[in-house]
């Protein structure tokens, strides 16, 4: 194989590790903030569970304070009860108090139903707090996986680019500059297999001449179609 094609196949592998480690370190940020997202639907969770019993505490406490209030009510109305001076008064005054101790029966019922409700959702919340535990340890495990995944790409990427770097100053930068031109316009494969006469990197067939001139080895040769470097495996 032509020296210079083989010291760019050997850019190459590099250069393929470095393009495959660098969008794997830019794909985790999201692959985190995937996992940080079950995290949220717990917390979301949790949130409007306690906006819940929140709720139905307040809802408690505006009964209780009506209660108080109708029952405060009552206390003046029976004694206005002992200073009504006909009959017609007696039976207004009698007539409002039952209406006001339906009242607070009516408030304590409803009462008892959201104390009960209330109980139910303490125990949600509970729930819910242990669910949102379990996910954040889960969660932190992940998390930290990634981060020890993070810290060895980018030890790993920085010997690849100094290894990298080693290997240019021994390649023609003729030859050099077209493999990077080359390799940023062709989704980072820039030298490419001939198989069954055909270029592997558009699947175009090659001219007979072109297959010749590839196995001759002495020249680098490129497709006509695509521009790729050229080389027969195994040779």
């Amino acid at each position: 194989m032509n020296e210079t094609l083989a010291q760019l196949l050997e850019l190459q592998d590099h250069d393929k590790q470095i393009i495959r480690f660098s969008k794997e370190i830019e794909d985790i940020p999201a692959r985190k903030a995937d996992i940080e997202e079950h995290v949220s639907d717990a917390r979301a969770a949790l949130d409007e569970a306690n906006q819940k019993l929140k709720s139905e505490t307040l809802a408690v406490k505006d009964l209780e304070g009506e209660v108080d209030s109708t029952k405060e009510k009552i206390s003046r109305l029976q004694q206005q009860e002992h200073e009504v001076k006909t009959n017609e008064e007696y039976t207004a005054i009698q007539k409002e108090l039952f209406s006001l101790k339906q009242r607070i029966m009516k408030s304590e019922d409803e009462e008892l139903e959201l104390m009960e409700a209330m109980e139910r959702s303490k125990e949600l919340v509970a729930e819910r707090e242990g669910e949102l535990r379990d996910q954040q340890e889960h969660i932190q495990e992940d998390l930290d996986i990634l981060d020890e995944r993070m810290q060895e790409l980018d030890e790993r990427l920085e010997t690849l680019k100094r290894e990298r770097g080693e290997l240019i100053e021994d390649i023609d930068p003729k030859w050099l500059a077209r493999y990077e031109r080359v390799l940023q316009h062709r989704g980072g494969m820039a030298i490419v297999e001939v198989s069954h006469g055909t270029c592997t990197g558009c699947n175009m067939a090659l001219p007979p001449q072109t297959v010749q001139n590839v196995k001759h080895e002495d020249d680098i040769v490129m497709c006509d179609y695509c521009g790729r470097f050229l080389y027969l495996p195994g040779r």
